[in-house]
């Protein structure tokens, strides 16, 4: 699929994808394959959270993760599992990027050790629909123009991708991506966690 362009209804912004759908689309092993060459944005759902209304807001941002939905003792072993996955398949990581909320840098430390937080990864349903669009250019943004030799891996929300592909993720689901030189990207398919 190649994305074309992001445009907004009235409602909420909706992502418009002229998409040719290649028959042959990627399996996972072919991903796998194409992370082990390098020069990939990977995109991933961060790890499963607690439930119930004791186990903090997803909507609400709180450095002190107090009042913030954190991981769950499943989701803290599949992004463990995760690294050790990557770590297994001698994939070149460049570096890790994640949404400043604490599920996603839980995520990302458990699962890859070093992290950083990037604000256009925030969650995209606490933000203003202006705001909404703006991130998620700049996701497209981002994506479009990694020439690195390693891969990039940048770990959100499920919301922050629907916005640029037709996927809907679950935890720890990543889409793999390859800018295509010309300030696009191309996305060559997604990898299911099966958690």
């Amino acid at each position: 699929m190649r994305l074309k362009k992001i445009v907004k209804s009235a409602s909420l912004m909706i992502p418009l994808l002229i998409c040719s759908l290649n028959q042959n689309a990627f399996s996972s092993e072919e991903l796998w394959e194409s992370l082990k060459e390098g020069g990939n944005v990977v995109l991933m759902r961060h790890a499963q959270v607690k439930k119930g209304k004791a186990n903090g807001n997803s909507l609400v941002r709180d450095p002190s993760c107090f009042n913030e939905r954190r991981l769950s003792y499943e989701g803290r072993t599949n992004a463990e599992e995760l690294g050790k996955i990557f770590i297994e398949k001698n994939i070149p990581i460049e570096k890790v990027i994640h949404s400043p909320f604490c599920r996603t840098t839980s995520t990302a430390t458990i699962a890859f050790k070093t992290a950083e937080a990037a604000n256009f990864l925030s969650l995209l349903e606490i933000l203003s629909k202006e705001d909404q669009e703006f991130q998620s250019e700049k996701l497209s943004e981002f994506i479009s123009s990694y020439k690195g030799k390693g891969n990039i891996i940048l770990i959100t929300h499920e919301p922050n991708i629907r916005a640029i592909s037709f996927e809907i993720p679950k935890h720890l689901d990543f889409l793999v991506f390859k800018s295509d030189g010309d300030g696009d990207f191309d996305e060559l398919g997604i990898v299911r966690s099966n958690k």
